[in-house]
């Protein structure tokens, strides 16, 4: 069976963990970009998958529930408004969530194609020779703006002071990333406010690159399968952080015996051409037929999950005319919904104020 990977987001919003899948699949020869309407058709010779890649402003595609083709989206922030999230999930035949621990939120709507798809590296920006001079002792790239960075700001700011780093307050673009983690003896992970244990995409990064990753206690990292010492070094406090850069500078060898370990395990276990064929498998070896909770519901039910994303993430006027629908066919579920959609009219009004 050949199998075809419609990516229902723009050209432009192909960026960092999208553009990563879109170009293994491309590799394999199944990949297509831009298509954004799901299909009524399918044929025995190619079975075809539109995926949903947690896109920035492409909009969740029209009669998902109603597709002969198989759907699934990435979940790529899924601490962030996971009940949001799992709702939304629900119109998909396969959610791919890129943080473990998230399952009962899932299982609240009946999804039992759940699968945990942590973090990736392209693997060809990450195969170049990583044993050369690091002139950095610290290293950090990402977003230091806003509220839920303050702790990050502070001890970065903090670790500057004393350490050679890298211009930690600059926005890297995507191609040099791995270069800024190739200089540096060590790179830190900072998590946000709200979610400090986040194993992000800067974790995987880090230990492609040959840098010691320093992150904080608790970390996902260890529910993937990482151990601390052996492939990340973490800390548990802000005293224990500094200390550990101290000695990890101090100490060449320690500092090899923990990148080579996360290197090999990064470079084997955690590509997007792994990740891809991860995919391909679990589409390929899942059952026939509809598996989306959704697709069992109610058109009201259904219209309900689209109004609430739109009035959470998509346009007023799509939320309205779902409004309407809803009040002629389900009252209820109406007046369940008319909250979301009065302060989605106060958010656009206020922007347009």
């Amino acid at each position: 069976m050949n199998l075809r990977i419609n990516f229902a987001c723009g050209a432009s919003e192909l960026t960092r963990e999208r553009r990563g899948y879109f170009e293994a699949f491309s590799k394999l020869g199944c990949a297509q970009p831009g298509q954004f309407t799901v299909s009524s058709d399918q044929t025995n010779a190619t079975q075809e998958i539109l995926l949903y890649p947690d896109p920035s402003e492409t909009i969740l595609p029209r009669d998902l529930t109603q597709s002969q083709t198989a759907t699934a989206c990435f979940q790529i922030d899924v601490f962030s408004k996971p009940d949001w999230k799992a709702l939304w999930s629900a119109l998909f035949d396969y959610v791919f969530v890129f943080h473990p621990g998230f399952e009962r939120y899932f299982a609240k709507y009946g999804h039992s194609r759940i699968f945990l798809l942590p973090h990736a590296v392209p693997a060809a920006a990450y195969a170049v020779d990583v044993d050369t001079e690091r002139i950095d002792d610290i290293a950090w790239v990402g977003s230091v703006h806003g509220d839920l960075y303050r702790t990050r700001r502070r001890l970065l700011s903090l670790l500057s002071a004393c350490y050679k780093m890298n211009d930690w307050q600059r926005s890297y673009p995507e191609n040099e990333i791995h270069d800024v983690y190739r200089r540096a003896k060590v790179a830190v992970n900072i998590g946000r406010d709200d979610y400090p244990q986040d194993a992000n995409l800067r974790c995987f990064e880090v230990m492609a690159s040959g840098a010691v990753l320093l992150t904080s206690l608790p970390t996902e990292l260890e529910l993937i399968g990482f151990k601390n010492g052996v492939h990340f070094m973490g800390y548990s406090n802000e005293r224990e952080l500094f200390q550990l850069v101290d000695g990890l500078l101090a100490d060449e060898a320690r500092r090899r015996q923990i990148t080579a370990a996360a290197r090999t395990t990064v470079m084997r276990d955690h590509t997007y051409d792994a990740r891809a064929q991860a995919i391909l498998r679990v589409i390929e070896n899942g059952p026939d037929g509809a598996l989306a909770p959704a697709r069992n519901w109610s058109s009201s039910r259904v219209d309900f999950v689209y109004l609430h994303y739109h009035c959470k993430r998509g346009t007023f006027s799509i939320a309205k005319t779902l409004f309407k629908r809803l009040l002629e066919d389900s009252p209820f579920l109406a007046l369940r919904g008319l909250p979301l959609l009065l302060r989605r009219w106060q958010h656009d009004f206020t922007k347009k104020v």
